[in-house]
């Protein structure tokens, strides 16, 4: 009776220390051995992606246990084959509370499966973060429940920032000439902690001005690094403009949206013109006179197919002065010649000159810059006249010598003739 109840008690605590063992023994072997979070920095609102690696960390996929006995003189061993495997009954993640705001996932996983040695399994959680959830660090904690094992804790890295992309100027003048069109340089900073992508960058329509592009694109721009955009602005009326440029891009999968603004004044001066510097102001009936001209581009750009075109009543030659290509603040001289032949003498005339160029393959035309210069009478026939009337005193200059001589030998000859 001992005996049995011997047996009986040494097997109660055989099982006592059996089920103690299965209930608070954790598996060393299961672990989060990767993961990766997309975005891997978040925003408040956004939605993203945990991606989860977990991994039995066994070598081999079966343990064998020996073990020996010796009674009465004889030796008898055991052996005991374990599968060293392990049953993952859930998997999922704990909630992070901002007051009444969550970080948390929107979905678990049961009967996940059998995890054998050396084999892994990756899950995907969908993870949200609440609208105005406070920016900072924080750890949810990931859970895996393998059957016959403690739950294993595992802490997820997550972090919140509300840091934006900016659009700032890096070369905005506070002026823009009306004349042709002026670039603008911008530059995209990316002051988050993590990639953003698809960046798009559009300027809203404004009247009296046209932007160009409509678009500029930037597919990723990493993290707290800048990229430097160009627009040209193409005026076609003066005044104070207030540019305004909408800024979106994708933070993972999640689209947020910004804007700068940017003040210009469209002035009416020309950056591109014509300067007269040598102008007759009158020019015989019928005869040439040359006009003088200085071309310069005070743009902070180069121009191309440059060309200077007169207007007049005149005949002005050539009809058109190809200067060509024109560096920033390239000075041109160059100059026409203008014939009266056939213009009304005692009459103004005026006379203008257009500069054509070009720009992003758009021509523009400046406004003429104008001056005048008189016709008056030929004075061919006056010099004729002049001519005529020389020749009629040196006539009369000999006659009057020869007079004054023949009067001299005339009086010296009475003076001889008293003395005799």
């Amino acid at each position: 009776m001992k005996k049995k109840l011997f047996f009986l008690e040494a097997g109660v605590l055989i099982f006592f220390v059996i089920a103690f063992a299965i209930n608070v023994k954790a598996d060393p072997s299961i672990m989060v051995s990767d993961y990766e979070l997309c975005p891997s920095v978040f925003m408040p609102g956004d939605e993203g992606i945990l991606t989860l690696t977990v991994t039995n960390g066994e070598l081999t996929s079966t343990t064998t246990t020996t073990e020996t006995n010796v009674q009465g003189g004889f030796t008898e061993s055991t052996s005991t084959t374990d599968v060293n495997g392990v049953f993952l009954k859930k998997i999922w993640m704990d909630e992070v509370c901002d007051g009444d705001k969550e970080i948390k996932a929107s979905t678990y996983y049961l009967d996940v499966g059998f995890l054998s040695a050396g084999k892994s399994i990756t899950i995907d959680f969908e993870v949200i973060v609440d609208e105005k959830f406070t920016e900072g660090v924080y750890f949810p904690k990931l859970k895996i429940n393998p059957t016959g094992y403690d739950i294993i804790n595992y802490p997820i890295k997550f972090k919140v920032s509300n840091n934006s992309v900016d659009l700032i100027s890096k070369s905005v003048p506070s002026q823009v000439s009306k004349s042709g069109s002026t670039y603008i340089t911008l530059t995209v900073m990316n002051n988050r902690e993590n990639t953003v992508k698809n960046v798009r960058i559009s300027p809203r329509a404004i009247s009296g001005i046209e932007i160009k592009p409509e678009t500029v694109i930037i597919e990723n721009l990493v993290a707290s690094s800048s990229e430097d955009i160009s627009f040209s602005l193409i005026p076609s009326e003066s005044g104070e403009k207030n540019l305004i440029f909408d800024v979106s891009y994708d933070n993972g999968e999640n689209e947020h949206a910004t804007y700068s603004n940017f003040t210009v004044d469209i002035s009416n001066k020309h950056d591109v013109s014509p300067i007269i510097y040598t102008m007759p102001s009158e020019i015989e009936a019928g005869n040439k006179e040359s006009v003088k001209l200085k071309v310069y581009n005070s743009k902070t750009e180069d121009i191309s197919s440059v060309i200077v075109t007169p207007i007049s009543d005149a005949k002005i030659t050539p009809s058109q002065y190809f200067v060509g290509a024109m560096d920033t603040d390239d000075i041109y001289s160059l100059s026409f010649d203008i014939d009266t032949t056939g213009l009304t003498a005692n009459q103004t005339y005026d006379i203008g000159f257009i500069v054509y160029f070009k720009q992003d393959g758009t021509t523009f035309e400046t406004p003429a810059v104008m001056s005048s210069f008189n016709v008056v009478k030929n004075n061919e026939n006056g010099d004729q006249d002049a001519i005529f009337f020389g020749l009629f005193l040196l006539v009369l200059i000999v006659i009057a010598f020869f007079a004054y001589r023949h009067y001299k030998k005339k009086r010296m000859k009475r003076l001889l003739s008293k003395q005799e």
